[in-house]
């Protein structure tokens, strides 16, 4: 690909107001994708679901912690009861009472609950965080296209501009003519025709161009002022669609997050199956009790011992529970086939694009240097009376529609290709954008899911 080139952004009201008071910096495409990154809210929200999954591992590890409670209770009771009445017929007694237990319980084995439920609640996290990276790279790509709208938006903003340049030259020419009694008046009504005509397509260009512009502030967060353009990542795309493949299936976050998602299943399986194992609990409790119940007096106590809990039958609930997280099993495990499934359509009808593009670029660079030839050999013919006004118009045109098909494709080929590596899930580290911290998985997790042909 041609290197691009960097123009001028169009000057509205709202950039003039902007340069008055700071002044503008160059940006380069990381740069721009680090600052979405930094400012977009729709990563900010997979970030947190992701940070609220790790308070989840947290609450999930406090099964392995003693757990402390201290009860206490004051206040006056009335008492009508046998130890009351042993003192005479229907004696009662008003008494202050008050109770306190301090009671430590340390779990021993809970059927591997509290393992498994820790598993599943990490897998929970690692599936966020991976969403999060996708959402990332989702807007990395959103980014680029937004990026290299800005630069081919004011390419062809000089492209039209130049355009009616050289009509203006034209009809300032055929004017001479005709003041000079050689004109006719039809070659000015052409000539002022076609010249409305460049002008209504640099007013075109020039909304395209405010429009880009305002995606990129939408999407960046900053304004497109001085744009450097990125260097061509034709030599990052692999040779071949199957390498591309190899590498979507292996490194494409939602792919890992649907993985982990299974995962997640799995170790939830494992826990529906611990209330068929008993539980056992080690306690330790003191006490101290006054005037409870009517008994005038204190009572003090303390206790250490295992406990254990072993339910027989709860109405079939538990098996049913054990069937249901298996189906949910099978429910994530399709969920991931069918995110393969569409990954892989998507990195065919990518790299399809990027191989069209690949094709329609040397072309369309052929097309646009020959008008070029022919608008230069038609001015020198229509000097010498050898080509009429409309031949010399008409070569004006085809040389700005040649310049603008070759601008386009251009653009096209360098994103199709930025296309395949976010679909290969390499696009990030191929722009060594950093990800916040928050977003990367705990433990790494790889796809257990194959494509056909590439087993």
């Amino acid at each position: 690909m041609h290197p691009m080139r960097v123009l001028t952004p169009l000057c509205s009201a709202v950039l003039l107001a902007m340069a008055c008071t700071s002044q503008a910096q160059a940006m380069n495409l990381t740069e721009a994708i680090q600052s979405t990154i930094a400012t977009h809210p729709d990563l900010a929200s997979r970030v947190d679901a992701k940070l609220s999954a790790d308070e989840q591992v947290k609450v999930a590890k406090g099964g392995f912690y003693p757990s402390v409670d201290l009860n206490a209770a004051y206040g006056r009771g009335y008492s009508d009861n046998t130890n009351t009445r042993a003192l005479g017929n229907h004696h009662t007694s008003i008494l202050n009472y008050t109770q306190s237990e301090l009671r430590l319980r340390q779990m021993i084995f809970d059927g591997f609950n509290t393992a498994n439920e820790v598993e599943r609640t990490k897998g929970v996290s690692n599936s966020r965080a991976y969403y999060a990276q996708g959402t990332a790279q989702d807007l990395a790509l959103r980014t680029i296209e937004v990026y290299l709208e800005v630069l081919k938006r004011r390419e062809l903003v000089t492209l039209a501009r130049n355009n009616l340049q050289a009509h203006l030259r034209v009809n300032d020419q055929i004017g001479l003519r005709t003041q000079r009694g050689i004109g006719s008046t039809a070659d000015s009504d052409q000539s002022v025709a076609r010249k409305a005509l460049a002008q209504n397509n640099l007013d075109t260009a020039e909304v395209d161009l405010a429009d880009a512009e305002s995606n990129f502030y939408a999407v960046v967060g900053r304004m497109p002022d001085e744009l450097e353009a990125p260097p061509s990542t034709r030599g990052e795309v692999p040779a071949s669609l199957p390498e591309a493949q190899q590498s979507m299936v292996e490194n494409n976050p939602y792919l890992k997050s649907a993985q982990a998602d299974v995962q997640s299943a799995e170790s939830q399986y494992e826990v529906a199956k611990s209330p068929f194992y008993p539980r056992f609990d080690a306690e330790a409790a003191v006490g101290a009790n006054n005037n409870v119940q009517g008994d005038e007096g204190h009572d003090n106590e303390w206790r250490v011992g295992v406990i254990m809990n072993y339910n027989l039958f709860r109405g079939g609930s538990d098996k049913a529970r054990l069937a249901s997280d298996a189906h949910q099993i099978n429910q994530a495990m399709d969920i991931r086939n069918n995110a393969l499934r569409q990954l892989n359509e998507n990195i065919h009808l990518a790299w399809n694009a990027m191989v069209n593009a690949n094709k329609q670029t040397p072309t369309a660079r052929e097309y646009a240097e020959t008008t070029k030839r022919v608008r230069a050999a038609y001015q020198d013919q229509f000097g010498l009376g050898q080509r009429t006004l409309l031949d010399l118009l008409d070569s004006e045109n085809e040389l700005y529609n040649a310049n603008r098909r070759y601008t386009e494709i251009r653009y096209t080929e360098e994103y199709s290709m930025y296309r395949v590596l976010a679909n290969m899930g390499q696009l990030l580290s191929k722009q060594r954008v950093v990800l916040p911290a928050d977003a990367i998985a705990a433990t790494e997790v790889k796809n257990e899911a194959r494509l056909p042909e590439l087993k």
